[in-house]
């Protein structure tokens, strides 16, 4: 499995993501002093635990309500959208595609999610394989490329 770290409960702390070998992903609570027992908030990822060339997942807070977001990375190169409801993540929407060389192949790029813009909303930051890094701008329902988005 592996394990996230990303402000799911808007409370200004990180949480801990569980993501388990069967497929389930599973949110711990930030107790201030321990993470609280779990609960499971989605299944079926069994096919994005990192691996190259397969899935990926990622958290960060794309609808800027302080909650981080479920973004899936599918192998298919495609890049969708779970919105955190509280309790368990949307059925997602579809943001971006063309992104299947970015799975984490050695010599590939790599995407990342963080809000470059300043406006709460995490952004779509492409690492290419020529080593420049670019940003996709997020617009609330797609990631958008813009003039001056290549960064180095």
């Amino acid at each position: 499995g592996r394990l996230y770290f990303a402000d799911v409960s808007a409370d200004g702390r990180a949480d801990l993501i569980v993501h388990g070998n069967d497929g389930k992903v599973s949110v711990r609570i930030n107790k201030g002093t321990y993470f609280d027992g779990g609960a499971d908030w989605s299944a079926g990822w069994s096919n994005y635990l990192g691996q190259a060339g397969q899935g990926r997942l990622y958290f960060a807070d794309v609808s800027a309500d302080g909650r981080a977001d479920l973004i899936v990375h599918g192998n298919d190169g495609k890049v969708s959208v779970r919105i955190n409801k509280g309790t368990y993540f949307d059925g997602g929407t579809d943001w971006s595609a063309g992104w299947s060389n970015y799975l984490g192949q050695a010599g590939q790029g790599r995407l990342y999610f963080a809000d470059v813009s300043a406006d709460g909303k995490a952004d779509l930051i492409v690492h290419g394989s020529d080593g420049k890094v670019a940003t996709r701008t997020n617009t609330g329902t797609y990631f958008q490329i813009a003039p001056g988005d290549d960064w180095v």
